[in-house]
Formats: structure tokens, C-alpha cells, sequence
């Protein structure tokens, strides 16, 4: 690793793939984030985002998790636009690969399928 200041290091792997990395010890415990490969941020794209990690951890919050609960909230607020068929829909898709034959399927869409009355309002 090739340190630039502040906790940002250059990450170089054995392979050559080259990653930014913010360094950092909140609480006692060091943590390692990843900030992006270098072929997608530039230098001073990883500086702008290690600069952002530091002045979350100098407020007592840990950039990791403040990361992590900005994805949840992102996954969740896209979650929240789905009618209850186009969810159905997506669970099917998932798991129907596990599904041994076209009959287990059959019977999957139909345990899940849409009450009459979510189908009449499919916006609730």
C-alpha cells in the first residue's frame, strides 16, 4: 500500500488492480474502508471521499457503517415504490431457480399471488 495522507492509502494488488483505501481507528479498533478502484477515481476523487470519512470520524461516527446505512436506506426507499405483484414478481425470479420441477413453481405463484383486494388497489 502507498500511503497519500490522512488515511488514504493506494491499494496495489499482486495481480496490479489498484484500489483507494481509507485507513482509520475509531474506538479503539482500525478499520479499513474501500473507496473505489483507481481506474474509476481519480486522485483527487478519493481525497474529496476521504476527506467526507474524516469528518465523519471526527464527529464520533464511524464511515463504514454511515455507508452501509446510506445503501439500506437507498434499498429501502426503492423498495417502498413496489406494488405487491411487481414484488411477488421479483421473489419468483429469485428463488424459483431452487425450485425442482414446473409443478413447485405452479405452486409458488399461487400462494403468493395477489389478493383480490391488493389487486383492486395495486397502489396501497
Amino acid at each position: 500500500m502507498y500511503p497519500d495522507g490522512g488515511g488514504l492509502y493506494l491499494q496495489v494488488t499482486a495481480s496490479g488492480a489498484k484500489s483507494w483505501i481509507f485507513r482509520y481507528t475509531l474506538d479503539g479498533r482500525t478499520r479499513e474502508m474501500g473507496l473505489g478502484s483507481a481506474q474509476v477515481i481519480d486522485l483527487k476523487g478519493a481525497r474529496d471521499r476521504a476527506g467526507e470519512c474524516r469528518r465523519l470520524k471526527h464527529d464520533g461516527r464511524d464511515p463504514i457503517e454511515h455507508r452501509n446505512r446510506q445503501r439500506q436506506d437507498r434499498r429501502l426507499e426503492e423498495a417502498r415504490g413496489l406494488t405487491f405483484t411487481q414484488a411477488q414478481e421479483l421473489f419468483i425470479a429469485a428463488h424459483e431457480a431452487g425450485w425442482r420441477n414446473a409443478k413447485h413453481r405452479a405452486q409458488w405463484r399461487l400462494a403468493v399471488r395477489a389478493p383480490s383486494f391488493v389487486r383492486a388497489f395495486p397502489k396501497c
